[in-house]
């Protein structure tokens, strides 16, 4: 299931190829086109259309989490030490 979200996030067909585990076709929108079973032998044959299209994703990656986690940090700060200095601020009056 985690190749056919690496297919959608990229728009690129996956193909999954394991000794002992599932081997996969899947189309750019995370479709399991062919498949085989564990331990299952045999040969998948298809054709798959190459494409430049890029996501947003594959232009930012990671970026876009790792900016979101420094946000929720600095608001958790904030609002950790900002009550602080307003109790202060009540206290000295």
């Amino acid at each position: 299931q985690m190749a056919a979200f690496r297919a959608v996030e990229n728009r690129k067909a996956y193909l999954r190829c394991a000794n002992s585990g599932y081997s996969a076709v899947i189309n750019h929108l995370g479709e399991i086109e062919q498949s085989l079973d564990l331990f299952e032998e045999g040969l998948l044959i298809t054709r798959v259309a190459g494409n430049n299209y890029r996501t947003v994703y594959s232009y930012a990656g990671e970026l876009l989490n790792i900016g979101i986690a420094v946000v929720a940090f600095a608001l958790a700060l904030m609002a950790r030490f900002g009550r602080s200095r307003s109790r202060n601020l009540r206290r000295r009056m």
